[in-house]
């Protein structure tokens, strides 16, 4: 896109970034036109609608009121009348994929963002001192300077367990991360799949039901909880707490507290037993205690070989490992050259912004996961995007109050156009 200057730049076009850029454009629309968004995959929540796609994900695990637009009824009442829209799983209310992806691109255009997103990805981050903006280095060689840069992307390590870690090594086409599943594409005849967790019980549902022979091993029994964390994280009772803990050392035990691994909603704990009759083989508290390569007789390796903890061994084409993944800010390259520029403690993979999400002493800000140590347990998920968004906007456009301007409850744009509940939310 050449060198140019611009008044904010984003760096990731996921929900993070968007649900930030949306609140950026509410509270100033001028920067709309003038915002530069950069992701690799050249369109807002590309990254995102591929890895429901893969997975085969037909509705999301957050409720309806969390999505990237300011008003938390925006989406209920664009669904309204639309059956098909929401997925109901016990007192909660759940986006259909299809019809929450309609709704964030309505967004885009509802804000004028649905142009400003560029298919570029960014290597390094220059940063000046606070009020000297920062100069992105792109990968073709061009650099965008940019009074304030909001980094939005989500740097995750897999989680690799003991057991696996020789055989992943050795042969990383049979011993696969979630990640690099897709259940649209060509499937092994038989899989082993890992891990106690919601992504682990879609890949071995999502298998089975196209013929897979499929092995799920849980390390401990399925734990039903309806969201990635406790609901009382999604509000004072729990947050308030968090927030009056000055010690970000401490904050750092809580949210690690706050998200156990492995923990399903109870449609997909449903699903799963009901599969288990139908012959997905569900091996419940049966943590993997070896793994060995099978030898494809000169071919490389043709499988693996699982011995569980409930005495079963099984042979399988392929291991799908759905094991988890840990937040590490130096393992994205742009926070790590900002480190590099502007050291700050890290807790636990965690940098220590500052209250407005801000790189202290820099014009850089962080959302999603990498903000947890400001925002909380629920810094990943749409909640705490919400959460982040705020912040960021306190710090940049002080004293704006979100404009007018939402989705009409028929699905059309709606401009100026209030909630039937009567009210524009702003936290």
């Amino acid at each position: 896109m050449g060198d140019c200057v611009v008044p904010i730049a984003v760096v990731g076009a996921g929900p993070a970034g968007l649900t930030t850029a949306v609140a950026l454009a509410r509270r100033n629309p001028a920067w709309a036109s003038e915002m530069v968004v950069l992701d690799p995959g050249g369109r807002w929540m590309q990254r995102w609608r591929t890895a429901f796609s893969a997975l085969d994900i037909a509705h999301l695990r957050s409720p309806t009121v969390h999505h990237p637009d300011d008003d938390p009824w925006a989406f209920v009442d664009y669904v309204r009348g639309d059956e098909s829209g929401t997925f109901r799983d016990g007192q909660y209310v759940l986006p259909a994929t299809t019809s929450f992806h309609r709704f964030c691109d309505e967004v885009t255009v509802l804000c004028d963002l649905e142009h400003v997103v560029h298919p570029s990805s960014v290597e390094h981050i220059n940063v000046g001192g606070r009020g000297a903006g920062a100069v992105l280095d792109l990968a073709d060689g061009t650099q965008i300077s940019a009074r304030h840069v909001v980094v939005a992307t989500n740097p995750r390590l897999p989680h690799v367990p003991t057991f696996a870690a020789a055989a992943r090594h050795a042969a990383p086409a049979v011993v696969r991360l979630a990640s690099e599943v897709d259940l649209q594409g060509t499937l092994p005849s038989s899989v082993l799949v890992v891990g106690g967790g919601l992504t682990g019980a879609q890949l071995a549902l999502g298998a089975h039901a196209r013929g897979v022979r499929v092995h799920y091993a849980t390390r401990g029994r399925i734990r039903v909880q309806p969201f990635d964390v406790d609901a009382g994280w999604l509000g004072p009772r729990h947050l308030d707490a968090f927030h009056a803990e000055p010690d970000l050392a401490a904050r750092r035990a809580m949210l690690t507290a706050a998200r156990p691994f492995g923990t399903m909603p109870g449609f997909a704990a449903k699903e799963l037993r009901r599969a288990a009759t139908s012959g997905l083989a569900l091996h419940e508290g049966a943590e993997v205690v070896g793994l060995l390569l099978v030898d494809g007789a000169g071919a490389g390796f043709s499988g693996a070989s699982a011995t569980l903890g409930d005495g079963a061994r099984v042979q399988v084409d392929e291991v799908w490992l759905a094991t988890g993944t840990t937040v590490d800010v130096l393992a994205d390259p742009l926070c790590a050259s900002l480190q590099a520029m502007a050291p700050i403690p890290i807790h636990g993979g965690l940098p220590a912004i500052d209250a407005g999400c801000r790189w202290p002493g820099t014009e850089v800000f962080l959302v999603g996961s990498c903000a947890a140590l400001r925002v909380g347990p629920a810094a990943a998920i749409m909640f705490g995007h919400r959460q982040a968004a705020v912040r960021v906007c306190a710090e940049l456009l002080p004293g704006r109050r979100c404009l007018p301007g939402r989705l009409g409850v028929d699905g059309g744009h709606g401009r100026g156009r209030r909630s039937s509940r009567g009210r524009r939310h702003v936290e």
